[in-house]
């Protein structure tokens, strides 16, 4: 028979992994008709057309996750099976995708499985669709019994009458009885009870058809909790037949005995009150078998009503193979996480204690293990040496037989049985198997299950991984697989890391040779070439101690010189094997020997040669093995290198072989480090003479160099400390500029006076500036003249050098050089470094003389002015800032009058001194806003900015002019008063570059000359009208001194009583000149000036003073209103301004301020608080033109204001515009409302 075709829909975005499933389908016999989508879209329209009998999805795609495909195919397909295959699917997700209705998982790298798990998908939803229609069947058949039950009671109970009933309308009366029986009923006749009978016995007949073809267990109970039906599947269920059932209390028979309350209080509760929380919904339980067993169930639970009493249907699943699964699957995770674990540990682990430590805590951490220990093979004990383990104590291990020979007693254990076999060995329960010999020790640490793997080498056991499970046959063939791969790995690990530690230690060995190598080249002293190969044996090599000492021929020893890695207790331990006499008991030590036979001595294991005698004391110092090196240079020894390893047989044939070499070279540099230091030092010196030359061709600016030379002294030179001094010949010191090396705080103590006489003026810096030569000490220790020997010493310094700077026959500085040797500074080391000051000084005057040019090119030399050029340059700048910022900007060009006369009758020198004191007044008089300049013999230049206008241009003008040129200049005898003419161009009006605004006011300038003005703009209306703002500002001026200031009084009326009840003072000028000015001629420029606040001060004392006037006259004098300046109120101190005016007056009560509404909202909150502050002296507050600002009716409600002072302009239009009049209208209510005055301005 041909096998259907399956069509299977594959959700994978791996074309390569979609296609390895269906061939592995097909290997299996399936017949398959697949379909691969990758996107949401496509796989809801697959599952509409294509009607899959299969789904197969990946967990994890790009833009499609695969829960999302579960949920959609739940939703559209739910009868279809679902297994997820993935390759990243972990067991919390596995079990939420059980859970969530995913009939299976498979993993990807387990294919095999597919088929079984698509097959058994297939027959499980077979079963499920066949268990839903007896389901649905059942449904009908209930249904009908319903109808039928209540058919059957209406026919018994015309049976029961015996007689005929007639009525209508649902009363029914017996003609029999004596008195009309009544029932408020339906009834039917007879052939309807035969009908119902029958079809009653055809309900109970498919009913039970129903029951015994369901393949999940049905049981109904009564409410009671007894038994009123239990179907086949109940009784394979739970191993009790329908006769036992039948009756029974159902929490008896079925439930476990501690779920049994609280089953009967959820069942009392929905009898008692109808609601059932669970009713509807599935399920997971324990339940009981007859033999009291328990197993897993599902669990959905319906109530029938069918009339007298309810019924309760549980329809009960046995997932037993499902709970089953998700262990499986906890299981293999389990396992997974500790291979990749285990996998990820491989890559990262440094050495194997770290790889098997770590293998056997991922054992039981992540794998959730009891126990896991890993043993290697030691085949000169034939044991199995346990070397890792975690979970338990180690006492447990050592108990076990760990012996690798089955015919003695240790060694029929299973670890040496693996060994022997190399096969995995398992014991599935350690409870029963007579192979275990620690069972009571194993069942006490919860033991169930082990396994025992051998890790195999080039088909060679060389050790075991032991695991431990607490679950009864752990290890199946799944598990068994994955584990063989582990031990594999572990395995591969270990013999890779054997190979890499081979390969590491002579590439240890190796870099300790090139290290030291290196020493031997760069290093010229032998005290740092000794502690340098110590300490690279160390670092480099890997060594757990290096020691290097030197033959002491008078003493008969050997010296320990350098070490590196040894405390001071190892030390002493080694110094007492080093004599080199053979016949006292120190002479027997493995250095002595090595020395006095000039061969190398190896000890591979300090703990068995009988050489050692401080094994203790190596043992707690993690030594393990050793190797003496002789260090011979002609034919004798020299000396010894000392080398200690923390592992046993480090020093193999190929290690030694290297080492010998090592130990050969320290020799050779020994012998030949005189005549390498020498040529070092000088190589040294050519290398700093080159670089600081370099550094003169591409340098030009002197610090830098400075700071360069010391640098390229102390990196390419290698001295210790260097440094630029220059001399100061006003202070008479030499004081440091530049400096490298260890400095520190050297200079703080260091002598380093010119002056021979003076404390400090015999320091080695003072004496080369002196003497102008060189000063050089090659042994400062030793040398009886130098000075700062702590010092020195601190440093490391043995030898220094202090080289004077000559500029033109002149010492001007000096180059300090400090090195760690004694002698370096010999002839021909000083010539070069003579050379090199050379080169530095002629360096240093070639950057004076293009600083000069520099400066030349940019600035007047006689003045310090910048030039024309520079001036250019800087106008241009601010032209483009003033262009993006919208500012003004005024260039004004200068002409000293009379200067070539100064010049021709008191001489060159006196003019030019002229010219110096104007540029030092200009630049005093500098705030910071100016650009100035000297642009040609008698023209001085001045760019400003800031200024809003015109006339502040014309205003600080005159003030700078008479600050430069207002005090007589004095040139040595003479008193000279000059004066100055100066044109003014304005950007941008007068140009909007710097060649049109040079132009223009050099045009002004000319002007102004021939007109005899002090200075004049560019545009001659402009200067008219500065001119005529200027006369009326000084006018102003006088004017408040004059007391030409006058108020005039407007009345305030009220209407309604025909009477004056204020005034408003008005300051008018009566200028004796001009007559009388108007205010909007005058009061704008005195707050340009700044006099309004003078002004205003005294309107306010007049006024006071006017109302005391006509108090003491018996004036029945109303109140007088004041207006107020911006500037007024907007000054800190204007309230006591305002206090200070008014107390003039007899009643300060009796003065108003009038405040218009926009000045009142510029800063409301700072403005309340001071007119509070006036309030309470008594004045009252208007708001004068309101309406014409933007005010906040919030912010009117808290001002201390009496009344509103309406706009002239609302009054005078009113009568023509209705929308002034309902303005005006607004305000007087507003007023009012408010209590507020109002005030009708006209």
């Amino acid at each position: 028979m041909i096998a259907p075709t399956i069509r299977v829909l594959i959700a994978e975005d791996v074309a390569a992994d979609a296609e390895l499933e269906i061939r592995e389908l097909k290997r299996a016999g399936l017949r398959v008709t697949p379909r691969i989508v990758d996107r949401p879209d496509d796989f809801v329209a697959a599952l509409r057309e294509f009607a899959p009998h299969a789904i197969l999805s990946d967990f994890s795609m790009p833009g499609f996750d695969g829960m999302e495909a579960l949920a959609l195919a739940r939703e559209i397909s739910p009868d279809t099976p679902f297994v997820f295959v993935s390759g990243t699917i972990g067991e919390e997700y596995a079990i939420r995708a059980l859970k969530g209705g995913a009939t299976d998982y498979v993993l990807k790298s387990n294919l095999v499985r597919l088929p079984v798990a698509v097959t058994r998908a297939l027959d499980e939803a077979k079963e499920r669709g066949e268990r839903r229609r007896a389901e649905a069947e059942l449904d009908v058949a209930r249904e009908r019994l319903r109808e039928r039950e209540a058919g059957l009671r209406r026919a018994q109970v015309m049976a029961k009458l015996g007689h005929v009933i007639t009525g209508a309308d649902g009363i029914f009366e017996s003609s029999v009885a004596a008195e009309p029986e009544r029932w408020f009923s339906t009834l039917q006749d007879v052939t309807e009870q035969k009908r119902a009978e029958e079809e009653l016995r055809e309900s109970e007949s498919l009913k039970g058809a129903v029951l015994e073809s369901s393949l999940d267990a049905l049981i109904t109970i009564d409410r009671q909790g007894n038994i009123v039906e239990f179907n086949p599947a109940a009784e394979a269920s739970f191993g009790i037949s329908r006769q036992q059932a039948l009756g029974k209390v159902m929490a008896e028979l079925i439930i476990p005995p501690r779920l049994r309350e609280a089953h009967n209080r959820g069942f009392a509760h929905y009898l008692t009150t109808g609601e059932g929380p669970i009713l509807g919904k599935r399920l997971e339980l324990q339940a009981m078998r007859a033999d009291g067993t328990e197993f897993p169930i599902e669990l959905a639970i319906t109530v029938t009503n069918t009339g007298a009493a309810p019924l309760f249907t549980g329809f009960i699943r046995d997932i037993t193979n499902r709970k089953e699964a998700e262990e499986k699957i906890r299981r293999l995770n389990r396992v997974y996480a500790v291979l990749s674990g285990i996998n990820a540990l491989i890559v990262r682990a440094r050495d194997r204690e770290e790889l098997l430590r770590e293998a056997c805590g991922l054992a039981v951490e992540a794998g959730k293990f009891r126990m896991a220990w890993i043993g290697l093979v030691d085949r000169e004990a034939m044991l199995v040496k346990p070397v890792a383990w975690h979970g338990t104590d180690a006492e447990y291990i050592h108990l076990m037989p760990l012996g690798l020979v089955d015919t003695e007693a240790h060694g029929r254990g299973l670890a040496g049985q693996a060994v022997r076999e190399r096969t995995a060995i398992t014991v599935d329960d350690m409870t029963q198997d007579p192979r275990i010999l620690l069972r009571k020790e194993a069942l006490e640490r919860g033991f169930r299950s082990l396994i025992m793997l051998p890790l195999m080498i080039a088909e060679e056991s060389v050790g075991v991984l032991a695991l431990y499970a607490g679950e009864v046959g752990f290890f199946d063939e799944e598990e068994m697989k994955l584990l063989r791969e582990l031990a594999g790995d572990i395995a591969f690990a270990l013999e890779h890391m054997q190979k890499e530690e081979r390969l590491r230690r002579l590439t240890r060995v190796n870099a300790m040779l090139s290290g030291i190598n290196g020493v031997i080249a760069r290093v010229r002293d032998r005290r740092e070439l000794f502690q340098e190969a110590c300490r690279i044996a160390v670092d480099t090599g890997g060594l757990r101690f290096a020691w290097l000492c030197i033959v002491d021929e008078k003493e008969m020893s050997l010296k320990p010189v350098a070490s590196a890695g040894a405390d001071e207790g190892f030390l002493k331990m080694i110094e007492s094997d080093l004599s080199l006499r053979d016949a006292a008991p120190e002479g027997h030590g493995i250095s002595a020997v090595a020395v006095r036979e000039m061969r190398a001595l190896v000890v591979s294991d300090t703990q068995s040669d009988p050489r050692i005698r401080h094994k203790k004391g190596l043992d707690e110092r993690g030594v393990r093995s050793a190797a003496i090196l002789p260090l011979i240079v002609a034919g004798r020894a020299v000396g010894s290198f000392g080398l200690h390893s923390d592992e046993a047989g480090f020093f193999v044939e190929e290690e030694m072989k290297v080492l010998n070499e090592l130990a050969g070279n320290i020799a050779f540099a020994l012998d030949h480090i005189e005549k390498e230091e020498r040529v070092e030092r000088l190589t040294r010196v050519h290398a700093v003479l080159s670089g600081i030359n370099a550094a003169i061709v591409r340098i030009r600016d002197r610090q830098e160099l400075f700071h360069e030379a010391c640098r390229i002294a102390i990196e390419h030179g290698k001295f210790r400390m260097a440094w630029v001094g220059f001399v100061d010949r006003a202070a008479g010191l030499v004081k440091p500029v530049a400096s490298a090396g260890e400095v520190g705080d050297f200079f703080e103590s260091a002598p380093l006076t010119v002056i021979e006489n003076k404390p400090g003026g015999h320091g080695l810096a003072g004496r080369a500036v002196r003497d102008m030569k060189p000063m050089i000490s090659n042994d400062v220790t030793n040398d009886p003249q130098r000075l700062m020997r702590k010092e020195l010493d601190e440093r490391g310094i043995k030898s220094l050098a202090i080289i004077p700077l000559m500029v033109g026959g002149e010492a001007i500085g000096v180059l300090a050089l400090y090195a760690a040797e004694t002698g370096t500074f010999d002839d021909e080391e000083m010539r070069l470094l003579l050379e090199l000051a050379g080169d530095i000084s002629f360096a240093l005057e070639h950057i004076d003389k293009a600083e000069k040019l520099d400066y030349l090119a940019y600035y007047d030399q006689l003045t310090g002015l910048a030039n024309r050029t520079l001036f250019y340059e800087r106008v241009e700048q601010l032209l483009t800032a003033a262009a993006r910022e919208e500012r003004k900007i005024a260039l004004v060009i200068l002409d000293v009058e009379r200067f070539k006369t100064i010049n021709d009758s008191l001489g060159r020198q006196e003019g030019d001194a002229l010219l110096k004191q104007i540029a030092e007044r200009m630049s005093q008089n500098d705030d910071g806003s100016l650009r100035i300049a000297r642009i040609s013999a008698d023209h001085f230049a001045v760019v400003g900015r800031g200024a809003q206008s015109e006339d502040e241009v014309a205003r600080r003008l005159e003030r700078r002019m008479q600050r430069v040129f207002g005090p007589p200049f004095r040139i040595g005898d003479t008193e000279l008063r000059i004066n100055a003419k100066a044109g003014i161009a304005l950007f941008p009006n007068d140009g909007s570059d710097p060649d049109t605004l040079f132009r223009n006011a050099e045009s002004a300038l000319k002007r102004a000359k021939s007109q005899g003005e002090r200075y004049l703009f560019y545009t001659a209306q402009m200067t008219e009208r500065v001119a005529e703002k200027l006369a009326l500002e000084n006018k102003l001026r006088r004017a408040l001194e004059r007391d030409e200031f006058i108020l005039h009084y407007q009345p305030k009326v009220d209407l309604e009583r025909r009477s004056i009840v204020g005034v408003e003072a008005l300051i008018r000028w009566q200028s004796p000149e001009l007559g009388l000015v108007p205010p909007l001629q005058f009061i704008p420029l005195l707050e340009e000036i700044g006099l309004i606040q003078q002004v205003g001060s005294w309107a306010l004392k007049r006024a006071s003073l006017d109302h005391r006037g006509w108090v003491e006259q018996g004036i029945k004098a109303p109140r007088v209103a004041v207006n107020v300046s911006p500037i007024q109120l907007r000054q800190r101190i204007f309230v006591e301004v305002i206090e200070h005016a008014i107390m003039e007056g007899l009643a300060p009560t009796a003065i108003d301020l009038e405040i218009t509404e926009s000045l009142i909202m510029e800063d409301i909150q700072g403005n309340i608080q001071k007119l509070d502050a006036v309030r309470a002296l008594g004045v009252n507050i208007a708001i004068d033109d309101f309406g014409t600002g933007y005010s906040s009716l919030g912010y009117l409600a808290k001002l201390p204001v009496q009344s509103l002072k309406i706009d002239r302009s609302f009054i005078t239009a009113m009568h023509k515009d209705a929308n002034a009049m309902t303005l005006v209208s607004t305000i007087v209510s507003l007023a009012h409302s408010l209590q507020l005055k109002v005030v009708a301005e006209g």
